[in-house]
């Protein structure tokens, strides 16, 4: 059967001078091979930007799917564009490539302790508060990409010292289901 693209969860953690951690584990079946760069990079600004993202399929072509949409997205959030404005360029990108069609996205900045995030059909980042209480962000939700590119908007929150965000796609919840 080869190899099988699960998901990519992205764990970040915010500590009292709000510098960022982070631990990046992708779920990967029949193979420990991860063909994709790390779902985060610094903006010349010093803003963090990031991204997880899951696409219809599996195998080589739904990883050079999801390739080309992270490449595309490096690009846009390079322009230092708002979540909401990068995942709408990026939508444009999927009408026009094959096997991205109802792709999902979920993608974050971070700027010191404030976080803006859009979703593009995807789970919802969860935030993990230091008392211990968790809120899925579910403001910033759109539809898939390729689907409308007039839906998508910017949340925001600011992150208490001691926050965890969880970016993750529907896979982990599949492993976890898998597991039962």
């Amino acid at each position: 059967e080869g190899w099988k693209y699960r998901a990519d969860l992205v764990l970040l953690a915010f500590d009292t001078g709000n510098d960022v951690f982070e631990n990046h584990r992708p779920l990967i079946q029949s193979t420990n091979f991860y063909p994709f760069a790390k779902p985060f990079f610094e903006l010349s600004d010093g803003r963090l930007s990031l991204v997880v993202g899951d696409v219809v399929g599996h195998g080589v072509e739904a990883a050079a799917v999801m390739g080309q949409l992270r490449s595309a997205w490096r690009a846009s959030a390079l322009e230092g564009a708002d979540p909401a404005t990068t995942t709408r360029r990026l939508s444009r990108f999927a009408e026009r490539l094959e096997g991205a069609s109802v792709a999902t996205v979920a993608c974050a900045v971070l700027a010191g302790p404030e976080m803006t995030y859009t979703s593009a059909g995807h789970p919802p980042p969860l935030l993990r508060r230091p008392d211990a209480s968790t809120e899925f962000l579910m403001d910033g939700r759109g539809p898939p990409l390729a689907v409308s590119d007039d839906a998508y908007r910017t949340g925001r929150i600011i992150l208490e010292p001691g926050s965890l965000v969880l970016l993750y796609t529907d896979g982990v919840i599949e492993r976890h289901r898998d597991l039962e």
